[in-house]
């Protein structure tokens, strides 16, 4: 937050990969694929970066049978069925190639997939589904790695508001419904609340989510049914730090706001704002410090796996959220 305040340089910032004109065109049909080699390539790079971090689409999209039949055709569909599937497979193929080394013929693939599925926004709204849920919120994740964070919340907006009249957010027991890989909904919403807080923190915009029982549902079946499941812990993991990001950010706002609108010394200013930031501090120390040892970031862990991945990212937000307090 003190980074906006201050306009000051983005940290989080990456690299831009597109233009700023990228989405201006309307594409008269689906751009091409890669070849059947690297698009199988770009597939398992998704699933082993982005997929481990957010596994909320089914695995059986990423089976090269389903592209056969997703892509029988490269005309711009003229119907709305079916169009959720087509940019779920074109904004994958896109995270999977932004997770590898940048080339100037794979930037412009990056800008002319992107631009072809904000064509084939209004459609996927229209369905009003799961897969629309889906499109909208791995759409806001691609938009985000293209630093493009402003218009990855308003695509965002839309899929929380979509989320929640189809009823997804509503998180039931875990005795009714398990979080094993069956459940799509609540992976979904598992990871639309995490990635919207994150969002939210880095932006500096209130939070549109709200967290009544998704930690106590993870929680309890952590304790009760996968004592030892690492999907699981993550998710717990993950769930806590986005709600500390959010205190962190609600709480520094009011700080700020009553400094401005209330009658104060100037000492008692710096002495609220050194109170709340040390107890922030203190709280994110103790999330880290309680993180299970397999999600800790250590010098030996790999980069490549799947809890080195994890770690990573959880590591980086962590330490994103240090950064603000000091």
């Amino acid at each position: 937050m003190a980074f906006y305040r201050l306009k000051g340089a983005k940290t989080h910032a990456l690299s831009p990969l597109v233009n700023q004109n990228f989405a201006a065109g309307i594409p008269e049909k689906a751009p091409a694929l890669p070849s059947p080699g690297e698009l199988e390539a770009y597939m398992s790079n998704f699933s082993d970066t982005l997929g481990q971090l957010f596994p909320f689409l089914d695995r059986s999209m990423m089976d090269s049978s389903f592209l056969t039949d997703t892509f029988a055709s490269t005309v711009h569909p003229a119907q709305a069925s079916g169009v959720h599937q087509r940019a779920l497979v074109y904004l994958m193929v896109t995270a999977g190639m932004m997770a590898m080394p940048a080339s100037e013929g794979s930037q412009s693939l990056i800008s002319s997939y992107i631009a072809y599925c904000n064509s084939l926004l209004g459609h996927i709204v229209a369905t009003r589904s799961l897969k629309s849920v889906q499109g909208i919120l791995l759409f806001a994740m691609v938009l985000r790695s293209c630093d493009k964070i402003a218009w990855a919340w308003d695509i965002l907006t839309m899929g929380v508001s979509m989320a929640q009249s189809l009823g997804i957010n509503q998180v039931r027991s875990p005795s009714s419904t398990p979080t094993g890989s069956d459940n799509q909904e609540f992976r979904t919403w598992w990871s639309m609340y995490v990635f919207e807080k994150i969002l939210a923190f880095e932006l500096g915009r209130p939070s549109m989510v709200w967290d009544r029982d998704l930690s106590g549902t993870l929680a309890t079946s952590v304790q009760v049914e996968a004592q030892h499941d690492s999907d699981q812990m993550f998710w717990q993991a993950s769930i806590s730090l986005a709600n500390m990001l959010h205190e962190l950010q609600e709480r520094s706002a009011k700080a700020w706001r009553r400094e401005a609108w209330l009658p104060q010394t100037v000492e008692q200013a710096i002495e609220e704002k050194l109170q709340t930031g040390g107890e922030l501090l203190i709280l994110l120390c103790e999330w880290q410090q309680n993180l299970p040892d397999d999600l800790k970031l250590r010098s030996t862990a790999m980069a490549s796996s799947c809890n080195g991945a994890r770690s990573a990212f959880l590591a980086y937000y962590y330490n994103l959220g240090s950064e603000s307090l000091i």
